[in-house]
Parts: C-alpha cells; sequence; structure tokens
C-alpha cells in the first residue's frame, strides 16, 4: 500500500521543559505548606487596611404610602367564633319619683278659644240669611235674622233685612210690624230710619186712598147730581203741579257699548201755573242686575239733555227730556261683574213734593221706595 505522511511533524518534549514544570511544582508545594503553617500559628498583628466604603444609594421615600401608612389602622383579626349576644330587657321599668317629676314637668292646660262676640255673629248670621234669600230660601232666610234678633233685638240692619224678607215673601203685615220696629228706634237706626219713615209714609197713603175708595163706593147715590166737582187735568194727581207723560224707552246700536238705552221722559205742565224751574228737581235712576240675581244701582255712563227750549212751561206745552245710558265694552271690572241693565225709576219733585214718578219694572219700588217729600239727608 501507499503510505501518506502527515504534514506537520510530531512534537517531541524536551528535558528542559520537564525540569521547569519539577520547580514550579515544588515552589507551588513549598507555598501552600508555608499558608499551612501560618494558619495553624495564629493571626498575626498586622497594620489596619484603610477601607473606603462608597455612599449608600439614596432611597427615595414615597410621601402617599407613609401617610396611608400612618393614618390607616390594620385591620383587626376576626376571630373564628363570635360571642352570643345577650338577651336584651324589652320591659318598661317605673323610673324612680325624683327623676319621674324632672321629666315630666306638670303642663298648664290650653284655654279654649275665645267666643265670636255677639256683634261678629249678628254680622256673620246676616250675612248668611242675605245670601239664603237670594238663593230664594226664605224660610232659612228668616231663621237666621231671628237668631240674630234674639242676640241684638234693636239692630237696625237685622230688622231691615226681616222687613225686606217678609214683603219678598208676600206677608205685608209682618213687613210693616218691622218697619216700625225700625222707625221706633230713630234716628239711632241711622239709614234705615230713613227707609223705614218711607215705607210708612207710602203705605199710610195708600191706606188712605183704598180708605176714600172704600168710603165713596159705599156712599149712597144722592138724588140729584151734586154740582160738577173741579176736575184734574188729565194724568195730574190731586194737587200735583207736574206730571209724567208716556215715557218710552228705546234700545240702541253702538259698537263700543254692551248695552245702550235711550229713556224720553215727556213732563207736563198745570195749565195756566206758572213753573219755577228752579224749585223743579228730577231724579231718573237706573239699576242694574249683577251675577244674574242681586239688583243694584248702575254705575253705566249717564247723561241727559232737553230737546225742547227754552225750559219754563210757559205756553202750557210738554217739555221732554232724554237721559243716555250706556255700559262700555272696553270696561274690564264691569265685565267681570256681569252686569245687565234692570230697569229705572223716575221721579219729578216740585218744591221738595213729590209730583209722579214711573218704574219698570214696578218691583223697584218694592226696594227701592222714593220718599214723599225731599229732605236734607234724602238722595
Amino acid at each position: 500500500m501507499l503510505e501518506i505522511s502527515s504534514p506537520i511533524p510530531k512534537q517531541t518534549v524536551g528535558r528542559t521543559f520537564v525540569a521547569a514544570l519539577a520547580v514550579l511544582g515544588a515552589v507551588a508545594l513549598a507555598e501552600f505548606v508555608g499558608l499551612g503553617v501560618a494558619f495553624l500559628k495564629g493571626p498575626r498583628n498586622t497594620p489596619p487596611v484603610a477601607v473606603i466604603s462608597e455612599p449608600a444609594p439614596e432611597k427615595i421615600v414615597d410621601p402617599f404610602a407613609s401617610a396611608a401608612a400612618s393614618t390607616v389602622p390594620h385591620a383587626p383579626e376576626i376571630p373564628r367564633e363570635l360571642p352570643k349576644p345577650k338577651p336584651v330587657d324589652l320591659s318598661l321599668q317605673p323610673l324612680p319619683a325624683d327623676v319621674a317629676e324632672k321629666a315630666s314637668p306638670t303642663v298648664a292646660p290650653t284655654p279654649p278659644p275665645a267666643a265670636p262676640s255677639a256683634d261678629t255673629r249678628v254680622s256673620d248670621l246676616v250675612e248668611m240669611a242675605r245670601t239664603l234669600r237670594a238663593r230664594g230660601d226664605t224660610a232659612t232666610t228668616i231663621t237666621r235674622l231671628r237668631e240674630a234678633e234674639a242676640i241684638s233685638p234693636t239692630n237696625g240692619s237685622v230688622l231691615f233685612e226681616l222687613a225686606m224678607t217678609y214683603e219678598k215673601m208676600g206677608m205685608a203685615d209682618k213687613a210693616a210690624e218691622h218697619w216700625k220696629k225700625i222707625y221706633g228706634l230713630g234716628e239711632s237706626a241711622g239709614p234705615f230710619y230713613t227707609a223705614a219713615e218711607a215705607k210708612l209714609r207710602a203705605a199710610e197713603t195708600m191706606a188712605k186712598l183704598t180708605t176714600a175708595q172704600a168710603a165713596a163706593a159705599a156712599r149712597p147715590t144722592p138724588a140729584a147730581p151734586p154740582a160738577p166737582a173741579v176736575r184734574e187735568p188729565e194724568g195730574f194727581q190731586p194737587g200735583a203741579t207736574l206730571a209724567l207723560a208716556e215715557v218710552v224707552l228705546a234700545k240702541q246700536d253702538d259698537p263700543n257699548s254692551v248695552q245702550k238705552m235711550m229713556l224720553r221722559i215727556p213732563i207736563k205742565g198745570r195749565p195756566n201755573t206758572k213753573i219755577e224751574v228752579r224749585d223743579l228737581i228730577i231724579h231718573v235712576d237706573f239699576y242694574d242686575m249683577v251675577e244674574g240675581q242681586k239688583i243694584v244701582r248702575t254705575n253705566a255712563n249717564v247723561s241727559s239733555r232737553w230737546t225742547t227750549l227754552p225750559i219754563d212751561w210757559s205756553d202750557d206745552d210738554v217739555e221732554v227730556l232724554e237721559v243716555e245710558y250706556a255700559q262700555p265694552k272696553l270696561d274690564v271690572k264691569r265685565a267681570a261683574e256681569g252686569r245687565r241693565y234692570f230697569g229705572f225709576i223716575i221721579r219729578v219733585y216740585y218744591k221738595t213734593e213729590l209730583q209722579d214718578m214711573r218704574a219698570e219694572p214696578v218691583s223697584l219700588l218694592k226696594q227701592y221706595p222714593p220718599p214723599l217729600k225731599l229732605t236734607a239727608e234724602a238722595p
């Protein structure tokens, strides 16, 4: 076979290398032995060696963690078994006498509310009676007014309401009895005295007229006719200087008014009689219905004018007075009251004496009787 020799020649160890290794091993053994001897003999006094310590790294403190650690206490340990609660005695135990006296001091009883005064009670009963009468319950109205009369027998307001209620019931005798009671009170009855006086005078006049008519009917017819008596002019009351002719009320269209009326009043003078115009007084009053039940004097715009001039009745003719009634639309307060025209009263006075009158409807004369003679107190 063909042998191929290695291109790198094999190295051989020489004696010098072996000798160096032997020397190194001897030196190492000697060192090891020396260390063992020194260890066995103990430590030697060797000079101190300065040690340079490096500064410790700065510790970063978390303020929130420290605050939480200082304020939040550790949760207490929960025992495995909780103690059973003791039963509580719920029964009430009496307090000692001294403690009970201090705990519940004596409280004075609250006095009962003061009873309303007699005047207040009478006013309440009168207002209640007016409401009941407006509703048509006259029986209960009389009951309430009698209660008020028992409290205050001389109260003009109570007697006036009783008289008005009896008139509404058609009991003229009872009404006259209470008008007399008011008249007997005199001036202390205030405005009710004037009303009672007018009522009694009107009743007296009617009674005289009825008596005269009855006597004339009962008087036997004479055999010979008496001398012709002086006849009063047509439409004149006995002894009257002025008289009312036919009164006409006409509605008028006005876009600015809820209602508008024109009242035409012809006034006649007694023939061959001089009339002093300065002594003539004419009252024309209009009345409204409020809320469908209460009759009151109107608050509408009222104006008047004579259509014939001059006003002197010098030719025995008729002088005409026109009076206008207008309820305006733009008045919110009047509209809220629901006012509607109800009627009128005309009164003619000459030298303070009542000459003639008209009313529509006639029932207004019962509620607002005209005085037979004007005085300083009369409206």
